[in-house]
């Protein structure tokens, strides 16, 4: 094969590689965020996070508890 088949070869199989690869992300809570905060403290009790990382990351999951009650996931009645 010459240099330019080869060339061509590539620019014609490298684009058809890259859409095969795809992934999809998804994200499962399993862990309540009130467990969150418990656990948390623990740590944060034990020494293993400073006082200021205890305040940013709680004041993150209070942002998401916000947010969920934005959207009245909290009102939600389980049995409806």
């Amino acid at each position: 094969m010459t240099r330019s088949s080869v060339a061509a070869l590539a620019l014609i199989l490298l684009p058809s590689c890259a859409v095969g690869n795809r992934a999809d992300i998804t994200i499962n809570r399993h862990i309540t965020l009130g467990q969150e905060l418990m656990d948390l403290q623990a740590a944060h009790e034990a020494g293993a996070l400073t006082d200021e990382e205890y305040a940013e990351i709680r004041l993150k999951l209070h942002d998401m508890l916000d947010l969920e009650s934005d959207f009245g996931l909290s009102a939600i009645d389980p049995t409806e």
